[in-house]
């Protein structure tokens, strides 16, 4: 994968979080799903492991660095 496509997926994934306010990874992998950008593969969780965000039970929630 190149950096830049890389680059575009965690922007999208960042932007997902903090427009959702609160959203939980099965809510991010259906929504990641159904862009183009997935071919339908569902994010694995190491990705979505590395943007800042506060882990609560079931749900992810944006946190401000």
């Amino acid at each position: 994968m190149t950096t830049p496509l890389l680059f575009k997926e965690y922007i999208w994934l960042v932007n997902t979080i903090h427009d959702a306010g609160g959203i939980t990874l099965k809510e991010i992998n259906e929504k990641w799903t159904a862009t183009e950008m997935s071919g339908g593969v569902e994010l694995s969780r190491s990705v979505t492991g590395t943007v800042p965000c506060h882990v609560t039970s079931t749900s992810l929630s944006w946190t401000r660095m």
